[in-house]
């Protein structure tokens, strides 16, 4: 099991256009974040950003930690991602 998780998502509603993801740790709730985006992002687009940004972060917290570095990443897009581990249907494993 992973004691760090992180939860993305990317969603377009006529023009507007967003990204969010949050963090968890050993089950806490750690760190939210939210981006609007240009209206002219697609929501494949808008899910790289919210993994992205939300990785960034991640290292941005663990930086000078001597903790695991690896992370479940839960989002509804997996297999558009090769460069995950599947872990099982739509977690996957990525190693910071």
């Amino acid at each position: 099991m992973y004691t760090t998780g992180v939860y993305t998502d990317g969603s377009k509603i006529g023009e507007n256009m967003g990204a969010a993801g949050i963090i968890f740790v050993n089950g806490k709730l750690v760190h939210q974040l939210k981006f609007k985006l240009h209206g002219h992002c697609s929501n494949n687009q808008a899910e790289q950003i919210a993994i992205l940004k939300v990785l960034e972060k991640l290292e941005e917290l663990q930086d000078g930690q001597d903790n695991d570095k690896r992370v479940a990443i839960y989002t509804d897009t997996p297999r558009r991602y090769p460069y995950f581990d599947v872990v099982k249907g739509l977690a996957w494993s990525y190693e910071l």
